[in-house]
């Protein structure tokens, strides 16, 4: 790399490749070739990357258009970002990915009893999504899995601050994972318990009311007993049963 800016790749929102500051033009194709490669962060064989980004054309011409792709990346980067190595492609090590990072954080969210000492960064990284304006059917597995994987810290990071007693912040992080996924029980328990703690009964009552009716038109459920319980702490007029 030299003196050259260090290199980093966005694909959570969007797709954005960045020298320092200053953004780097990459053709459509060459882009597709490095998400593929940022998600799967391994070595994967270049037959298998040229099947999944050109699944409809033969072979020989995926595996043409998978050489143009990567040649096309060595007149705006400074140095070779995929690393060839036999039949295998990589990024190279140096190159920064934000999905790695996020990966890496809520992991660590998901499987420690650690509280961040402010909860700025875990929304910003956490609270967005992998390349959601894409549709190429390889990449929509790989949304889901990042979607789940993040909603778990989400949601485990919200009841540990609730417990912590920090309330407003157990707030933002619960509201977070509902937006990503507006049907989380344990998102939505973490929410009614922060409210109810710090005395936002009115709150505690509409956010349940809102969540049961959700539920109810969505999957035609109805919340836990746990959580109608959670929401009775608060004083508050009686339920009322969903409409049918």
């Amino acid at each position: 790399m030299g003196d050259s800016p260090p290199l980093a790749l966005e694909i959570l929102d969007r797709f954005r490749l960045r020298a320092g500051a200053t953004d780097v033009a990459v053709p459509p194709r060459s882009a597709m070739v490095l998400a593929y490669l940022a998600i799967r962060d391994r070595p994967v064989r270049r037959s298998v990357v040229a099947d999944a980004l050109w699944p409809t054309a033969p072979e020989r011409r995926a595996l043409a258009s998978l050489r143009s792709a990567i040649y096309r990346l060595h007149a705006p980067t400074p140095g070779a970002i995929v690393l060839a190595t036999g039949e295998t492609l990589e990024l190279a090590p140096w190159l920064r990915v934000d999905l790695r990072e996020a990966i890496i954080l809520a992991r660590d969210l998901a499987t420690t009893d650690r509280l961040p000492g402010s909860t700025e960064r875990v929304v910003g990284v956490l609270g967005k999504e992998l390349l959601p304006d894409w549709d190429q059917d390889w990449i929509e597995p790989e949304r889901e899995h990042f979607r789940q994987l993040r909603l778990r810290a989400l949601d485990a990071l919200a009841e540990r601050l609730t417990r912590a007693g920090r309330h407003a912040e157990a707030v933002e992080v619960a509201q977070t994972a509902l937006a990503v996924e507006p049907l989380s029980e344990t998102a939505e328990r973490a929410l009614i318990a922060a409210f109810v703690d710090e005395g936002n009964e009115a709150l505690a009552v509409r956010e349940y009311e809102m969540f049961r009716r959700r539920l109810w038109r969505d999957l035609r459920l109805r919340p836990s007993a746990d959580l109608g319980e959670l929401r009775a702490r608060s004083p508050s007029h009686a339920e009322a049963e969903p409409r049918r």
